[in-house]
C-alpha cells in the first residue's frame, strides 16, 4: 500500500469531538487496504443558505456515502469551529500511524500545527494529507 493511501485514510483516526455546528469527517476503508476519507463542511456562516451544523454535517455525509453503497465507513472527527482545517498522517519509529487534524485562520499555521501535533505523537515522518474550509459557530472561532 502507497504512502499516499495510508495518508489519505490513517490522517483521520480520531476520536469525536462534540460539536455545535461546522463539518464532519469519515474513514473508509476498503478490503484491499485502500484507505479514504470523505468530509462535509458548512459553506457559509450561520444563517447563510449552506449552513450546516456538526451533527447535520455527519448526518448527511453518513448518509451520502450509504447511498453510493459504502457501508463500512466510520465518523471519526467533527468539529465547530471556522477555519482551515489540515489533517497529517506520520508513522512512528515501530511502524504505527499517527495523525491528527488541526484548524486555524490560515492553511499554512493548520498544516504546521497538524505536523507539529504529529511529531509530538512520536511520527519520525509526517505529511498533510487532505485540506478544507468550514464555518462553525462563530463563537467557536472565526
Amino acid at each position: 500500500m502507497s504512502m499516499v493511501r495510508v495518508a489519505l485514510l490513517a490522517a483521520l483516526v480520531l476520536a469525536p469531538i462534540s460539536a455545535k455546528a461546522g463539518c464532519a469527517v469519515a474513514l473508509e476503508i476498503e478490503p484491499n487496504g485502500s484507505l479514504f476519507t470523505h468530509s462535509e463542511s458548512s459553506l457559509t456562516p450561520k444563517g447563510g443558505h449552506n449552513y450546516i451544523s456538526a451533527a447535520d454535517a455527519a448526518a448527511a455525509l453518513m448518509a451520502g456515502l450509504k447511498k453510493q453503497g459504502i457501508t463500512d465507513a466510520q465518523l471519526i472527527f467533527q468539529s465547530d469551529q471556522t477555519g482551515y482545517f489540515s489533517v497529517a498522517v506520520g508513522h512512528t519509529s515501530d511502524g504505527k500511524v499517527v495523525n491528527d487534524v488541526a484548524c486555524a485562520q490560515d492553511p499554512r499555521q493548520s498544516d504546521s500545527a497538524a505536523l507539529a501535533a504529529l511529531k509530538a505523537k512520536g511520527a519520525i515522518d509526517g505529511a498533510v494529507s487532505g485540506r478544507f474550509h468550514s464555518y462553525g459557530d462563530s463563537a467557536n472561532g472565526g
